[in-house]
C-alpha cells in the first residue's frame, strides 16, 4: 500500500513521478518478479500461479505463456487500482 501511495503522490502542479515514486514502483516490481519465480518453481492457489500458468492464443493460433514483464505489469496495475478504489470507498462509507 505504501508503494502505491508513494508512486501516485504528486505535489500541486507536479506532473512527473517523483524519484521516490519511481523507487516505489521499482520495489514493487522487484517483489512481483520474485513471486513470479517462486510460483514457477512452487505453484500455489493464488493469482500469480494462475498468471504464470496462463496460456494466450495469439492471432496465428499459437499458444504462449505470459512473459514475466507482462505479469509484473498487470500486478502493478491491479495493485494500484485495488488500493485506490478500496481506500476511496472506505473513506466515503
Amino acid at each position: 500500500r505504501r508503494w502505491v501511495d508513494t508512486s501516485l503522490h504528486r505535489e500541486p502542479g507536479q506532473v512527473e513521478m517523483s524519484e521516490e515514486g519511481l523507487q516505489a514502483i521499482a520495489s514493487a516490481m522487484g517483489l512481483y518478479y520474485e513471486l513470479i519465480q517462486q510460483r514457477r518453481a512452487d505453484p500455489q492457489d493464488d493469482m500469480f500461479t494462475r498468471l504464470v500458468q496462463a496460456e494466450i492464443e495469439r492471432e496465428d493460433g499459437q499458444k504462449e505463456s505470459l512473459e514475466d514483464f507482462e505479469i509484473a505489469g498487470f500486478a502493478t496495475l491491479l495493485g494500484g487500482a485495488g488500493a485506490e478504489t478500496v481506500t476511496k470507498l472506505i473513506g466515503t462509507a
